[in-house]
């Protein structure tokens, strides 16, 4: 039986496989796990090494809208954080107070939390980055401080339990729900990554620079994935709408984007 799936859905079917093996090394069962020899790009096809996902991202309308829709604060926080600062649901649900700098702006991605487990790794070295702070994210963070700060190192728990996200699931089915009172087209919350690369790239920030705050090691991806909305243009209300979510809080950040007007 062959299974003509893409890359993705074979490391999701491998993954129970996988967590049992690690746990039986753990358990001293087995002297080595499997896995660690095993690379799908060596065995999968070309076609199914491909990804058929597209970038999608939100317009402001639709940003402004899902946030209203989030009666839980915490929630809120969360995914306004996420659109303005790039990070992958993994790389946000394991961040850590620490990593903020709110004297020097910044934030440093550190550590993923991926198949039940927080790696202090990144698919790339790039990936373990320095991102500037944006008014929407500086403001979801000070919002969060009053429920977080003093009860561990992570920011964003699940508000439902008190606890770290278990993972995608969890916040994939809370991120349907308020998507759907929103009134919103549905697009899985990987796509607040997508929102923020090119919502910089329509500001005018400089694709080099998108690609860095990425994790990307050039703009290969930039221009492959978000090359239409480089030239895209903006009116002058959604720009406006743009910038107060877009606008670097550190004074030298204050002229980064062109003024097209």
């Amino acid at each position: 039986m062959t299974l003509n799936v893409k890359r993705k859905t074979v490391q999701l079917i491998l993954t129970p496989l996988r967590n049992t093996l690690e746990q039986a090394l753990v358990d001293e069962l087995i002297e080595s796990n499997p896995f660690d020899s095993i690379r799908l790009n060596k065995i999968l096809a070309r076609d199914q090494l491909q990804s058929d996902f597209e970038a999608d991202p939100f317009d402001v309308d639709e940003i402004e809208a899902i946030l209203g829709a989030c009666d839980r604060e915490q929630e809120h926080n969360a995914f306004k954080f996420a659109f303005c600062t790039g990070m992958r649901p993994s790389e946000y649900i394991a961040h850590e107070w620490p990593n903020i700098n709110f004297v020097m702006h910044n934030l440093k991605v550190s550590s993923a939390f991926v198949d039940g487990k927080t790696k202090m790794s990144a698919k790339t070295k790039a990936g373990l980055r320095t991102i500037d702070l944006r008014q929407g994210a500086f403001d979801a963070l000070k919002a969060q401080q009053v429920h977080t700060k003093t009860a561990g190192h992570l920011v964003f728990l699940n508000p439902g339990t008190g606890q770290q996200w278990a993972g995608d699931k969890p916040i994939r089915e809370r991120w349907g729900r308020i998507l759907l009172l929103a009134g919103v087209r549905y697009r899985n919350p990987y796509q607040t990554r997508h929102t923020y690369a090119s919502n910089l790239l329509m500001l005018g920030a400089n694709p080099l620079y998108v690609a860095t705050q990425l994790g990307h090691v050039d703009t290969t991806l930039v221009f492959k994935t978000y090359g239409r909305w480089i030239a895209a243009g903006l009116d002058q209300d959604k720009r406006q709408r743009l910038l107060r979510l877009y606008s670097r809080t550190h004074s030298a950040g204050l002229q980064e984007f062109p003024n097209f007007g």
